[in-house]
């Protein structure tokens, strides 16, 4: 496995080093709605000096660096279905991989990624609240409070950062990663990233990676987040 998304943002720094095997967890995110932008205070301009406007740069996508899955992806289907392929295993934590070419905007996937019911671990939960939500143009945060039955009921927090990607001046593609923050000691670690690209014909692709770590690891149910998710776009692929 290959570093994937080496990229300093701001105070989170999405970076994840690969061992021989298994994908090394993410360093320790500090996921904080980001602070809010100054402001522009009342006009002060004269006829010779006028305010300039305040810009929030994006992401560009070249700084987002693809990783080598353990098994070639699949390509994106000539009559524009949905297809995706997703992969495991379990060495020192339970990785799940995957890749998926699915119809939607980059509009459509923004506002799944703040769904926490679809992108929250929902095959599992019994409850998940939506707080802190914080959303300028070119990035979102929220947290995710979750009630989740994993052998028994537990609780935890999720912290969720969404960035923009861009090609010079057009938006391109969304970057997500959500991880632990808070809540019971039985999962050690929780981090999922997406990288999300527009494609030609109304497609885009999805690249998803998947750490986890826990008291009594479970692979097949690791895999269940990202299966849920991909198979909600597979089917949402028929009307969008």
């Amino acid at each position: 496995m290959k570093k994937i998304l080496p990229i300093l943002i701001a105070s989170a720094c999405l970076s994840t080093a690969c061992a021989t095997s298994t994908p090394a967890p993410n360093p320790a995110l500090a996921i904080q709605p980001q602070a809010p932008e100054a402001q522009a205070g009342p006009d002060q301009s004269t006829d010779t000096e006028q305010a300039q406007p305040q810009t929030t740069p994006g992401i560009s996508i070249n700084d987002v660096q693809d990783f080598t899955p353990h098994t070639a992806w699949p390509d994106m289907p000539a009559d524009h279905s949905p297809v995706y392929n997703i992969n495991s295993g379990t060495d020192d934590a339970v990785w799940v991989e995957g890749k998926g070419y699915f119809k939607g905007s980059l509009d459509d996937v923004y506002a799944d990624l703040t769904n926490v019911m679809i992108i929250g671990p929902n095959h599992l939960t019994e409850d998940i609240v939506r707080d802190e939500f914080v959303e300028t143009p070119n990035r979102t945060t929220y947290t995710m409070h979750v009630k989740m039955k994993y052998v028994l009921s537990i609780k935890f927090d999720l912290g969720a950062i969404i960035d923009a990607l861009y090609d010079g001046q057009t938006r391109v593609g969304l970057l997500y990663h959500n991880e632990k923050t808070a809540g019971t000691t039985f999962l050690k670690m929780i981090s999922t990233t997406l990288v999300i690209k527009q494609l030609p014909d109304g497609m885009f692709s999805a690249e998803a990676l998947s750490l986890n770590k826990a008291t009594q690891d479970k692979e097949d149910e690791a895999r269940k987040h990202i299966e849920t998710l991909f198979g909600y776009w597979a089917i949402q692929s028929q009307s969008r």
